[in-house]
């Protein structure tokens, strides 16, 4: 029982139980097992022999995730499942008489791992990683009878559908194509370029310079599609943005800056991009030497002087 103190709190009783949390059944045993037929045993190893911590593959291979992690000098080295989503957005612009076998579906599924993937790896070794791991993964998927795929004939897969850009974004086929076939085509689109352009580029498409337009040219037609191109100066960056613009007939647009440009005046530019996208497609080309930060520091110096004077008249 519990008896009220006189200023409202509650006090124990002067006789409290001896036992505070009794038994209520005097007759169990609280030892006893509730059910005679359960094994208490259950959680231990049901194989004797077997060391539970052995690990069964014992030169497993590290995963991507444990693999590829951010460094100082590779701090976007981060993946999560927006990079999924996006190999799977790329995998679904084909169609079916373009894709008629599973070959051509392991080599869509590498050309789009690569384009999300292996285009953020900045050395030699990672990327050869990367592609001895996909080769890996083909090797032991079921139902592709256990071929074996050459690594270093993934960079030179590549899909697009540049090669019908006349057609339109959104009528364009996404296919694979050769190289030959892609110079031919950048080619064609270049001199269209310079001869209706104020400021003409001459442009030699090699290897390097057609994949980086495919990449380029994939990233812009793909809804929400964005882009980080990462290079010294003069390595045709912008040249590249400017050509797949031209190429696909999209308003290439970006700021000018000046002694007076703000913030204010950046933000009427996006306006007018905006708006300038209602009609047709805007491609807003940014570069790092259009970044302008401005920080105002205001420093507060306090000095106090204590001056002690002690003079001696001596008489």
């Amino acid at each position: 029982m519990l008896r009220r103190h006189p200023r409202g709190h509650a006090a124990p009783s002067p006789n409290p139980s001896p036992n505070p949390n009794p038994n209520p059944n005097p007759n169990r045993n609280p030892n006893r097992n509730p059910n005679p037929n359960l094994n208490p045993n259950l959680n231990r190893n049901p194989n004797p022999n077997l060391n539970p911590n052995l690990n069964p593959n014992p030169n497993p291979s590290p995963s991507p995730l444990q693999a590829m992690l951010p460094t100082p000098s590779k701090s976007h080295y981060t993946f999560n499942l927006r990079d999924i989503s996006k190999v799977m957005q790329g995998m679904l612009q084909i169609r079916t008489s373009k894709c008629a076998d599973a070959d051509g579906l392991v080599r869509l599924w590498v050309h789009e791992a690569s384009r999300v993937f292996c285009d953020r790896l900045v050395d030699d070794d990672d990327r050869a990683w990367f592609n001895n791991k996909l080769a890996a993964i083909i090797k032991e998927t079921e139902g592709l009878g256990g071929r074996e795929w050459d690594p270093t004939t993934f960079p030179g897969i590549t899909f697009g559908s540049y090669m019908q850009s006349s057609a339109g974004a959104d009528q364009a086929l996404y296919e694979e194509t050769e190289l030959k076939a892609t110079q031919a085509k950048f080619d064609e689109a270049c001199a269209d370029f310079n001869a209706v352009s104020t400021k003409p580029m001459n442009l030699v498409f090699f290897a390097d310079a057609c994949l980086h337009l495919a990449r380029v040219s994939r990233v812009i037609t793909q809804p929400r599609g964005n882009g980080l191109l990462v290079g010294v100066g003069g390595s045709g960056r912008q040249s590249m943005t400017r050509m797949a613009c031209a190429m696909w007939d999209f308003q290439c647009m970006s700021i000018e800056i000046s002694r007076t440009y703000d913030v204010s005046a950046f933000h009427d530019d996006l306006k007018r991009f905006m708006f300038a996208a209602i009609e047709k497609p805007v491609v807003f080309l940014f570069s790092d030497t259009q970044v302008r930060v401005r920080v105002r520091v205001r420093v507060r110096v306090r000095v106090r002087v204590r001056v002690r004077v002690r003079v001696r008249v001596r008489g």
